[in-house]
């Protein structure tokens, strides 16, 4: 692990990646792909698309849009502080401003910070919200707005935020609730969390 790690922060291997994401695997499909992400799952987008599932009328589909966009806004809020800690350059820009600092990359974060709770409370909806998320972060570097590891933090942070919000705020189905948890065996010690999943 300790390997792993040392050529991780050592290595020039996010500059590699990220030049071979933004200038390798350029084409026509590619462009129309990335561009429709960068504008339809921006902030705005997925806070209207949530705030119209809220309203769509279903219990169930109004609660996990609640769950979402709490998930959403706690979310953005960590995001925001940590901008501002970090202040990161774009990669192709000298520098920026705080609140439009690389890392960790808004459109990821947003993402799964919503899509986290979806496929949380629709099962059905994990591996497509999966690989749409694995899109997402890719066209963000493919369109030069992020470092690997500005979308690796988002979705890090995405994912987090909405694991989190599942703990704290839990579905309303008791039969899909479970104990995660571990205990020492014949000691009677242990430690379980009520997670609603």
């Amino acid at each position: 692990m300790s390997v792993l790690l040392l050529v991780l922060l050592t290595g020039n291997w996010e500059q590699d990646l990220y030049e071979d994401i933004r200038f390798g695997w350029k084409g026509p499909v590619q462009d129309a792909v990335a561009n429709a992400l960068d504008f339809g799952l921006d902030w705005p987008s997925v806070a209207a698309l949530d705030a119209g599932l809220l309203l769509a009328g279903d219990e169930r589909l109004s609660a996990t849009a609640l769950q979402a966009g709490a998930s959403l806004a706690g979310a953005s809020a960590v995001l925001f502080a940590t901008r501002a800690i970090v202040n990161r350059a774009r990669p192709e820009e000298r520098e920026t401003e705080w609140y439009r600092s690389a890392f960790p990359s808004g459109h990821t974060t947003t993402f799964f910070s919503t899509a986290t709770v979806y496929g949380w409370r629709y099962p059905k909806l994990r591996w497509p919200l999966a690989g749409l998320g694995v899109l997402v972060g890719f066209s963000r570097m493919y369109l030069g707005e992020h470092h690997p590891t500005d979308v690796l933090a988002g979705a890090a942070l995405g994912i987090g935020a909405g694991a989190v919000t599942m703990a704290v705020w839990p579905d309303d189905e008791p039969s899909r609730r479970k104990v995660l948890g571990f205990s020492v065996p014949g000691s009677g010690v242990g430690l379980g969390v009520r997670l609603g999943f």
